[in-house]
Order: structure tokens, then sequence, then C-alpha cells
């Protein structure tokens, strides 16, 4: 896993610390313009140039959580924290 190491910025829906950036592949680097999740509230943000986490836009929430995968890990990031989690189809 490759990690990156930014200067610590505050999750944008929690204000959560969040001090590194890591790939879940395994395969590459964090780059500009990738999804994040917070590992506190799973909040999902989009990576600036300085590897900082900032609030996406609706259009590109909507197009995040259109994958399955970032749907799973918000959940198990829910889940690691006690929370209780449905994830099902929605209407639209």
């Amino acid at each position: 896993m490759r990690t990156t190491y930014p200067l610590p910025n505050p999750c944008w829906h929690c204000n959560a610390p969040n001090d590194a950036v890591s790939d879940l592949t395994g395969e590459k680097k964090p780059y500009p313009g990738a999804i994040s999740l917070c590992v506190e509230c799973g909040a999902p943000g989009i990576l600036t140039e300085t590897m900082t986490s900032r609030e996406p836009t609706d259009d590109e929430l909507k197009d995040i959580l259109r994958s399955q995968q970032v749907r799973r890990m918000m959940a198990a990031i829910a889940l690691s924290h006690g929370r209780v989690v449905f994830i099902g189809k929605g209407k639209g």
C-alpha cells in the first residue's frame, strides 16, 4: 500500500484530523482528483493538489456513490465504529 503524508487537515464533514492518504488497492500513489474517505466518519472527499480532502460537489457525490466499492468501504468504516448500516438500491 502506498501512503502519502500531507499536512494534517480536518475532515470537511466531521472535523477529524486526516494525516495520511493511501490507495486501497496498493497499486497507485494517491493523486489529485481521487476519491478519499475519512476513516472516522466515512465521508467521501476529493483529493486536492496538496493531498488534502475537500467536500465533493453534488455531481461528484452522485458519481462517487455510484461505485459499489466506495459504498462498501463507507459501510465498513461505519461498522467499525459500531454504526448500523443498510446498503440497498435507492430510488432514482
